[in-house]
């Protein structure tokens, strides 16, 4: 059983004055199956550096990740939010969804978005179905984004900008 292997994986990794390595949440969406890493950008824009699948790698490895070239504020380096990253983690784990994160620091946004901070997600498929205004999932998937503390999370049917995909942001 993949789930309870996962939360097996999770527990007594590095606490308690163990000699286990501190917990990495990063490296753990990095390696987890149902959570699948963009490694482009959905624009079309080419800058490896700044994918959602590096910003992953890059925050697993203990560096930031980084915005994209052609972001208002270009190239500059952040620190993913842990409380973030736990969502992602555990919406995956606990919730039992299966996602694909398209965008974390990277993409072009709202010149004041959360992405340029590391403190939003984007998904575009949830259990392999495309995020859309007929996907049944998308507010079982917010709510559990909101649950979890994201304070500004929008989708399919909230605005025009969101049509296709589900954003999820922290405070």
């Amino acid at each position: 059983m993949a789930f309870q292997w996962g939360l097996g994986r999770w527990l007594g990794s590095g606490v308690f004055g163990t000699t286990l390595p501190p917990f990495n949440r990063a490296a753990f969406i990095r390696d987890e199956p149902g959570i699948t890493l963009f490694n482009a950008h959905v624009s079309g824009h080419v800058d490896p550096a700044s994918t959602a699948r590096q910003n992953i790698v890059d925050a697993a490895a203990g560096l930031p990740a980084k915005t994209s070239d052609n972001s208002h504020v270009g190239t500059t380096n952040v620190t993913l939010d842990a409380n973030m990253l736990r969502a992602i983690l555990e919406i995956n784990l606990v919730n039992g969804y299966t996602f694909r994160v398209t965008t974390i620091a990277g993409g072009r946004h709202s010149a004041t978005s959360a992405h340029y901070t590391g403190k939003a997600f984007d998904i575009d498929t949830i259990n392999n179905v495309r995020v859309t205004t007929a996907n049944p999932l998308n507010q079982a998937f917010k709510n559990a984004c909101t649950a979890y503390g994201a304070t500004y999370v929008r989708g399919p049917g909230d605005d025009a900008d969101h049509a296709t995909h589900i954003h999820c942001a922290w405070p």
